[in-house]
């Protein structure tokens, strides 16, 4: 057969005989080492910005951050498609505060799923008792030992006599014919998984029901007719006395309404005075202190869209996302030099702001929003 290389772009080459490297200007999101995003947040002295992977100095990948990069794709080989770095502290309640980061966010802040007191963020990742203790031990060496020193990751000679031993172990499970699973196990944790998925899916759309055919108005209740006939004509005027009140209670209640829909479609869109505005957004200033990037847009048909703007500063900004349905939105945003500086899928309720951190840096930068929902509309904001 042939041996072919693809994207050479990304790859980092030493010519050790002219001592010259050829570098690598990017790295996929999630992926990268703690010790190169260390390094790559140090500001840049002569440009006074953030180093980027082309010019900040040298090491930057090598060996050990390759073998980080392997160490997360064998993790999400093992473990249902999910990287390692989505844990979370098993005694706390799952809150906005308590959420694990997205992709290098997440590696900063050392949110290894197996580290003791953590669980992992989804419920579709079965629990570490499923794995051999050789393996195990290789993702804690990786990920923990690996943290402090790099030279002790293990290496791809490593990981393949443990996988081999590993894939000698496995049983058939025998309620689905393509799931396997260590032998010793009282059952098989991927049956469990697709048992909890479909609870879920099935809660779901019971919650879904319920929301498309709401309880019928209850009629408005018939009381007995308890005076005499003598009292006939002041029983027509009570009558017409609660026609009175029930008309007047309509208008109050229209006029609030119209009140608290001007209101709340009004709080959609912040008071800022537009100070340049584009197709799809525009870019505002508050008290002329402060300028913010605000869009104003539409996802229709299941599409996305991009959006770039120029920045200028290095510090930590709050972006601010608000729908009028509920959906999931998935947003990145890129750096000039192709960095991704936030890529998460954001659940966002009808109304309701949602915000997150972002670190920007300077120069342009791309927002890509995109939703497998469709027809909603949506503001998105980031303050600086």
């Amino acid at each position: 057969g042939r041996v072919a290389f693809w994207d050479t772009d990304s790859y980092h080459i030493k010519d050790v005989k002219k001592g010259i490297t050829y570098r690598c200007k990017v790295c996929l999101d999630g992926y990268v080492a703690p010790e190169l995003l260390k390094k790559v947040k140090q500001i840049n002295p002569v440009t006074n910005k953030y180093y980027t992977y082309e010019n900040v100095p040298l090491e930057t990948f090598t060996k050990y951050t390759d073998l980080f990069a392997l160490a997360i794709h064998i993790f999400k080989l093992l473990m249902n498609g999910f990287t390692p770095f989505a844990g979370r502290l098993a005694n706390q309640p799952l809150t906005s505060t308590t959420m694990p980061g997205q992709g290098n966010t997440a590696v900063e802040r050392d949110e290894y799923c197996f580290k003791p007191g953590n669980i992992h963020l989804s419920k579709f990742v079965p629990d570490k008792d499923v794995l051999p203790k050789k393996i195990l031990q290789l993702f804690n060496k990786a990920f923990i030992d690996g943290r402090v020193d790099p030279s002790l990751r293990p290496s791809a000679r490593e990981w393949y006599k443990a996988l081999l031993d590993y894939e000698k172990s496995l049983v058939q499970c025998r309620a689905n014919s393509i799931h396997q699973y260590m032998g010793g196990l009282s059952k098989c944790p991927w049956c469990e998984i697709d048992k909890s998925f479909n609870l879920n899916i099935q809660s779901a759309m019971e919650r879904q029901k319920a929301l498309a055919s709401p309880p019928p108005i209850a009629p408005v209740p018939i009381y007995p007719n308890t005076t005499s006939v003598v009292s006939t004509p002041k029983k027509n005027k009570s009558k017409l006395n609660i026609k009175a009140l029930l008309v007047l209670e309509f208008v109050i209640l229209s006029v609030f309404g119209i009140y608290d829909f001007i209101k709340i479609k009004d709080s959609f869109k912040p008071d800022y005075e537009v100070l340049r505005s584009g197709h799809y957004y525009e870019t505002l200033s508050r008290d002329g202190a402060s300028e913010s990037f605000y869009i104003v847009d539409t996802i229709s048909g299941s599409n996305s869209k991009i959006y770039e703007f120029k920045y200028e500063g290095a510090e930590e900004n709050t972006l601010k996302i608000r729908t009028d349905q509920d959906v999931v939105m998935n947003i990145r945003i890129i750096s000039e030099n192709n960095g991704v500086l936030f890529n998460k899928d954001v659940t966002c309720f009808a109304g309701k702001e949602r915000e997150e951190d972002v670190e920007l840096i300077p120069g342009t930068i791309t927002i890509e929003v995109s939703s497998d929902n469709s027809d909603f509309d949506f503001t998105l904001g980031i303050s600086y």
